[in-house]
Formats: C-alpha cells, structure tokens, sequence
C-alpha cells in the first residue's frame, strides 16, 4: 500500500485517495455477494486491504495540505481520536455476518469516494 501511495506524487493526492476508495467499495460489495470460502472472496479481501492501506496512507498528507498551519494540530488530533474510537469499536463489527459488514463497509467507501471526487472552489 505504501508503495501506491507514492503515486500521489505524480497522480496528485485526490486522485490516488478517490481511486483507492472506489477500488475498496469495489472489492467490499464483491465480498458480501461471492460465495464463502472460495478463492476470489480472498482475492477481493486482500485487493481491498491494500486499497484501504493507500487511503489510510494518503489521508494524513491531504490532511496537512488541507488545513492551515493555525489549525493543523487541531484538526490532526481529532482525526487521531477518530482513529481511536473506530479501532475500538472494529472488533464488534467482527461480529457481523460478512453479507451485512462487507456491503455496510463497503458503502461507506462509496460516499468517501463520492466525497474525495467533490471539486471544492
């Protein structure tokens, strides 16, 4: 994953970042209709992790870029206590059936990705 993350120097961030997402939710739906235990669910899981790995990769960048040097410290600490709480509550999710978490997930990287490919002005 670190390694496509390097690519955002050359592709720019928003687009590594919006391609990693939409390859995730890609991956996530997949997952949550492919039969268990076969081998292009693992495939799927292991294609989505790495996509996931470039977002996590690239956020903190965006991140820093985004907002201005008064509020960096801020804005970085509440998405750090972010982290925190989701890393918390992730085993519980570990609960779910794979039909129900992977396609909830799976949405959740659509909207991320709808929300990367915004143009804000």
């Amino acid at each position: 994953g670190y390694t496509l993350a390097l690519s955002s120097g050359r592709f720019g961030r928003r687009a590594v970042q919006r391609t990693a997402f939409w390859g995730a939710a890609a991956c996530l739906l997949l997952c949550g209709v492919l039969p268990a235990g076969g081998k292009a669910v693992v495939v799927c899981a292991v294609l989505g992790r790495l996509c996931v790995d470039v977002c996590w990769t690239t956020v903190y960048p965006f991140l820093v870029a985004l907002f201005p040097a008064s509020r960096r410290g801020s804005v970085l600490t509440l998405c750090m206590l972010s982290a925190r709480m989701g890393s918390t509550v992730a085993p519980y999710c570990g609960t779910l059936p794979a039909a129900v978490s992977c396609p909830l997930f799976g949405l959740i990287c659509c909207v991320a990705g709808l929300l990367t490919q915004r143009d804000r002005k």
